[in-house]
């Protein structure tokens, strides 16, 4: 486990020890190892899990990562499971048949084959017994439950917040709609990443994101990891996608305080050794809605 020296929140401060977790994309040994990191960390006062969302797709495991995630609630006074654009468009495949190709190609095939293969069910049997597999409550959490969070002037949510728009209405937004992506709390990359004119002007002080993967090679070692992810300085921004779309690395964000540190469940040596690991491929010219 990488963990980060505690570096300043630029203005929040936190009485409850609040923990943020980026994408998992069915990585569930990842997760597994950093929820029982997160256990060992000494409790001081309340303690909150959130979870950023794209639990799912592209990884081998993803209904055990939904039984984590949603088990993760044993672990902290209170946890909260957000929509990421993964859950979003398994939850249109559950609605819409038609839809059912679109998830499939950005990662959706993998989460279809902890049911079982085409082959042997077809893909409308196989969405029937993913949603008998979730956990109770979970597909009620991901359709109505809470898009974001904000604590202390911090805002939690999927991809992050468009910069020039008015924060109530982009944040207001049906989680199904899609017109604009780059508009979208759920999709949105720019003009968001390349941001540095902070957000006060929304009434925010930081935003805790994923989605965009601060990057998709493994983290050898705490100076790269906050020399990677530690860059709340410049953006006021937090991202804690660290390229679980490609890998079994995932990672997390603790405040306390006035300060914050990161915590990564880096992938692990064979991983990382092995010539023919998926980091080393390039992204390619699929669909690039991660």
């Amino acid at each position: 486990m990488l963990i980060t020296d505690w570096a300043s929140n630029f203005g929040p401060s936190f009485e409850t020890q609040t923990f943020a977790i980026g994408d998992v994309h069915g990585q569930a040994g990842a997760l597994e190892r950093l929820l029982d990191h997160i256990d060992s960390i000494p409790r001081v006062g309340q303690r909150e899990i959130i979870l950023l969302g794209d639990l799912c797709d592209r990884g081998a495991e993803s209904l055990r990562c939904f039984e984590l995630a949603w088990n993760a609630s044993s672990r902290a006074d209170e946890c909260h499971i957000l929509p990421g654009n993964h859950e979003i468009m398994m939850l249109k495949a559950i609605d819409d048949p038609k839809e059912v190709y679109w998830w499939k190609i950005i990662g959706g095939s993998k989460t279809l084959q902890c049911i079982g293969s085409q082959d042997e069910m077809g893909d409308e049997a196989r969405l029937a017994a993913l949603r008998a597999a979730f956990p109770d409550g979970l597909e009620d959490t991901l359709r109505h439950g809470a898009t974001h969070l904000i604590r202390e002037g911090v805002l939690f949510v999927h991809a992050g917040l468009h910069p020039e728009m008015n924060a109530d209405e982009f944040l207001e937004q049906d989680r199904f709609a899609r017109d604009k992506l780059d508009r979208h709390w759920a999709w949105i990359r720019q003009p968001f990443l390349s941001w540095q004119g902070g957000w006060e002007h929304h009434g925010l002080h930081m935003v805790v994101h994923g989605h965009s993967p601060a990057t998709t090679r493994p983290l050898l070692s705490v100076e790269e990891a906050s020399t990677v992810l530690e860059v709340a300085g410049k953006h006021r921004a937090i991202c804690v996608d660290v390229g679980a779309m490609k890998m079994p690395q995932i990672a997390a964000v603790e405040f306390l305080g006035t300060q914050h540190r990161l915590h990564v469940a880096a992938a692990p040596a064979d991983w990382v050794d092995d010539p023919f690991a998926d980091w080393r491929k390039p992204l390619g010219d699929t669909v690039d809605i991660r």
